[in-house]
């Protein structure tokens, strides 16, 4: 009985030291680091046209084990954008035990502009209408095209409700995806529907001009609206039609600015009006 124990003893000791040595050997042999970068020096510039792989210009990665592995490096994330036009970007790349590797830099986009804000209806809306301001309201952004859905509208005058009659201040919020904010305080208008019969519309509601550039309000009429029938202003006015424009631009001050378009028609003795509104940004 006791040699039986004394061989089991030592069984179980020799099993335990080919164990260790076992753990010893494979710890020694287990991959842990990741891919070694390398990076050209200097800030990338790309186009906001580019295809993503651009980005990828000028960096490599390497694997003590597999080697290159440069076809595999990611673009994880593209954020923040400085006011010379820079981005963040973080790379990452994998070896095939899994390991990963990060590294960070700065790409300049040398054509990037902000988010624009674009309207789809005048801001001038008869009383009782049900207008939802949000649906009239778009952003375009270079990168990512429509991000209408991340607008977002706050009423920011002292009035109580959008839907009451008078004149209101809405800001106007949005951001793309490299967290790049803009704001706009858009003036919206509720009118009595008693005051006008008939309708304006303008080719654009909205527009952005550069610091100094011509500006023609007259070339935005694109028609007057009575009863469902439209009348083509695009060409020419027909001289039954009176045209009104109350126009605020000063374009060789960066601002927003208002141009208001009132029409009116008279026919059997009644005179019908229109309204619309042009708002117009000078950077």
């Amino acid at each position: 009985m006791k040699r039986t124990n004394i061989f089991l003893l030592l069984v179980l000791a020799a099993a335990m030291v080919l164990f260790s040595g076992y753990l010893f050997w494979a710890h020694g042999n287990l991959d842990t680091s990741g891919p070694v970068f390398s990076v050209e020096e200097g800030i990338l510039e790309v186009s906001v046209e580019d295809p993503e792989d651009a980005l990828l210009q000028g960096i490599t990665a390497v694997d003590e084990r597999d080697g290159d592995v440069t076809d595999g490096i990611l673009v994880e994330s593209v954020y923040g954008i400085s006011e010379d036009n820079v981005t963040t970007v973080t790379y990452a790349a994998f070896d095939a035990a899994g390991n990963v590797s990060k590294l960070q830099r700065q790409v300049r986009y040398t054509d990037y502009r902000e988010p624009r804000f674009e309207l789809y209806a005048s801001p001038t809306f008869a009383y009782g209408s049900g207008f939802d301001l949000l649906e009239q309201v778009g952003a375009q952004d270079v990168l990512e095209g429509n991000i209408n859905r991340r607008v977002h509208a706050t009423l920011i005058s002292d009035t109580q409700s959008l839907a009451q009659e008078g004149n209101h201040q809405v800001k106007l919020q949005v951001t793309n995806a490299l967290g790049d904010t803009v704001e706009m305080v858009l003036p919206v208008s509720v009118y009595n529907p008693e005051w006008y019969t008939a309708s304006v519309k303008l080719k654009e509601y909205l527009i952005y001009l550069e610091q100094g550039e011509r500006f023609d309000p007259q070339k935005y009429l694109d028609s007057f609206v009575f009863r469902g029938n439209p009348i083509d202003l695009t060409r020419s006015t027909p001289s039954d039609i009176t045209v009104d424009i109350m126009n605020s631009v000063n374009n060789d001050l960066p601002g927003l600015y208002t141009v208001t378009y009132i029409l009116s028609r008279t026919q059997n003795a009644m005179t019908h009006s229109g309204i619309a509104r042009l708002i117009v940004i000078v950077q």
